[in-house]
């Protein structure tokens, strides 16, 4: 297996797990490129299929004669399952890898989403969108980017990969509602057969991804988790072990909540995006999911912005300035949810919630930037605890849309509870690093682990730095 090394195209550092040290975006070489560009494809899939719904949901309404409060409880349902999933998918992927993981799940998720066309009535709309939900690929898709490059160079990659695979919920929207439903809708000459039909497009998509990565990239550098372990170069980790860290941490908590405010807003936007507008502005459903994609498309560079400010700021101010942005973008994305609530006019609405979103995109790249430091050989777990507070967030903010009455206090309770949120920054205490009230900062102590959980004895000597010392 170490002879692979000879072969890796992309810049490495031995000392480090054989990780990747920058980034070639233009680059589908094995295995560093291919698992970033596995990551955001697979992410990507994953939204598709599990946002498919979103940019139809009124016609979906009108087809099963629900409420507004009955469609938004299937929106809280579509999230719920992905809290558990989160904290068990971290100590899965830290035992089998993310990519073995990543891959299974979206495989598995086209079923129920073929089944979600044979939805009857309330209760079997919100059992197959909890069950769409369940099958979430955040995690797996955040930790297959650790598994293949260095800390210093991860809140970008880890940033990139999660905003690019976040468009999948964008396209869906513009896809699926303005194009695969109005087909559907003229080929079968009714919405409610139209709808049901539309779904088989995006399980096709998502196992076709799957089969392809599971195939042709790799868990970790050196090959997959399976083979890297056979061969000696990996030590067996409980997952249970590796859950207990990841609950018992601080700061993955505080973690836990900010991203509750980011990413849990994402969700019940790109749920809602549709509906709000057919709501308050009266917009026809292809209209709508037009508008919604508009939201969703900032996706593209507005979270990989996030993860690169994160980086640099690291490199003048080490951790604390990290803590600084991760603080900034929370603010700001609150100040302009606020705006947003406030905006009576279709074209003011559509501009400010396109600066909000980015502002949103930026705040979970800038979150993700500092998971990575918390616990290094638990990262999965660290990841998991993480990723299931935007599913938390999206369930207690999908509440809040359901049970106000009008959308604009709705929105104001959102953009509070996202400043309230950045205010526990300054709580974050990492070990070796100065935070922005408390800690020391201290030579880091550098990861030189295969994967997180490996040991470093197994790397062979003379693959070592004999200083064993990585500069910053």
């Amino acid at each position: 297996l170490l002879k692979k090394a000879e072969n890796f195209t992309l810049p490495h550092n031995v000392d480090r797990g054989y990780r990747g040290t920058e980034l070639k975006l233009l680059s589908f070489a094995r295995p560093h490129m291919r698992a970033f560009h596995g990551s955001w494809m697979c992410f990507f899939a994953s939204f598709f299929l599990q946002f498919a719904m979103a940019p139809i949901l009124p016609d979906i309404m009108r087809s099963l004669s629900l409420t507004k409060s009955e469609i938004w409880l299937t929106n809280v349902w579509s999230v719920v399952g992905g809290v558990p999933m989160r904290f068990v998918m971290g100590p899965l992927c830290d035992y089998h890898g993310g990519r073995t993981m990543m891959t299974s799940i979206l495989a598995f998720s086209a079923i129920p989403c073929l089944l979600s066309g044979l939805a009857f009535n309330l209760n079997t709309l919100s059992f197959l969108r909890f069950i769409i939900g369940s099958f979430d690929t955040f995690v797996p898709g955040q930790y297959w980017i650790t598994c293949h490059f260095v800390r210093e160079v991860g809140g970008t990659a880890m940033a990139i990969s999660s905003g690019w695979g976040a468009m999948g919920s964008a396209m869906t929207q513009l896809v699926v509602g303005s194009v695969i439903f109005p087909l559907c809708w003229f080929i079968s000459g009714s919405p409610d057969i139209a709808w049901r039909i539309s779904m088989i497009v995006p399980a096709v998509f998502a196992t076709s991804v799957a089969t392809f990565f599971y195939l042709y990239s790799d868990d970790c550098p050196l090959g997959n988790f399976r083979e890297v372990k056979k061969a000696g170069l990996m030590l067996e980790r409980s997952a249970v072990d590796s859950f207990r860290s990841g609950v018992l941490n601080l700061n993955s908590w505080i973690l836990f909540f900010q991203h509750a405010g980011s990413y849990g807003v994402d969700l019940t936007m790109c749920n809602g995006a549709t509906l709000y507008y057919s709501d308050r502005f009266q917009q026809p459903t292809v209209t709508a999911a037009a508008i919604a994609f508009t939201y969703g498309v900032s996706a593209i560079f507005a979270r990989g912005l996030g993860g690169y400010i994160s980086d640099r700021a690291y490199d003048v101010f080490s951790l604390r300035g990290r803590l600084v942005v991760q603080m900034g973008c929370m603010i700001l994305q609150g100040v302009f949810t606020l705006i947003f609530a406030r905006c009576d006019t279709l074209q003011w609405s559509i501009v400010v919630m396109i600066i909000f979103s980015i502002f949103v995109q930026m705040s979970m790249g800038t979150c993700f930037g500092i998971v990575p430091y918390v616990d290094g050989p638990n990262t999965g777990s660290i990841a998991g605890v993480v990723g299931a507070g935007g599913n938390f967030g999206a369930i207690l903010l999908g509440n809040i849309m359901r049970f106000t009455t009008h959308y604009q206090e709705a929105f104001e309770y959102i953009a509070w509870f996202t400043i309230g949120l950045s205010f526990l920054t300054p709580f974050i205490v990492i070990k070796g690093y100065r935070g922005l009230l408390f800690g020391k900062e201290e030579e880091s102590q550098r990861q030189t682990l295969l994967v997180p959980g490996a040991s470093p004895k197994l790397v062979p000597a003379r693959f070592k730095n004999p200083n064993n010392r990585i500069p910053r």
